[in-house]
């Protein structure tokens, strides 16, 4: 036996086993786990207004972005402008106030329409009331615009060698 440091006997006390002196904790049930998930909208809404109206919409399901420009010049503005006076600030008014500083001034909504959004501004009075729809269309992907300005490019190098050859087959028979 190999000893290193024995205890002498006086350290060693008899232990009696006796019940605790409290009741233990009934069992616990094991916390449910706790899932976090955010719950997204189809779509999402950004406005911005400076000098003109942006309107983006994304589909947030298919990573889509719709877009449209409202400035005095735009079709819509040409199109709508007599239901805000021909003011286009008033019309930039009443969007922040919409918009920015959340006042219920009227109702909108926006429903896809194959590659486009119509999206509906709805006021309803006795007296003034409007109600104008028109389409956002869908924006661009830089990769996607990068990638048909590419395809361009390639069927433009293929008419233009086209023209190549068939002008030095004219020449050859010229001559």
């Amino acid at each position: 036996m190999n000893i290193i440091h024995p205890l002498p006997n006086t350290f060693i006390e008899e232990i009696e086993l006796k019940p605790p002196p409290y009741d233990p904790p009934p069992p616990y049930e094991s916390p449910k786990p706790v899932i976090n998930a955010e719950i997204k909208s189809e779509f999402s809404l950004n406005v911005i207004i400076t000098d003109k109206l942006i309107i983006r919409i994304n589909d947030n399901q298919q990573n889509i972005e719709y877009e449209i420009i409202i400035n005095e010049n735009t079709k819509f503005w040409k199109q709508n402008s007599f239901i805000f006076q021909n003011n286009y600030e008033n019309f930039l008014k009443i969007m922040k106030l919409k918009f920015h500083d959340n006042i219920n001034l009227f109702d909108y909504s926006f429903e896809l329409n194959n590659d486009q959004i119509l999206f509906r501004i709805l006021y309803q009075n006795v007296i003034n009331g409007f109600d104008i729809s028109f389409p956002i269309e869908k924006s661009i992907d830089k990769l996607e615009l990068f990638d048909e300005i590419e395809c361009l490019k390639k069927q433009l190098n293929e008419k233009n060698n086209e023209l190549l050859v068939d002008n030095f087959i004219l020449e050859e028979n010229i001559f």
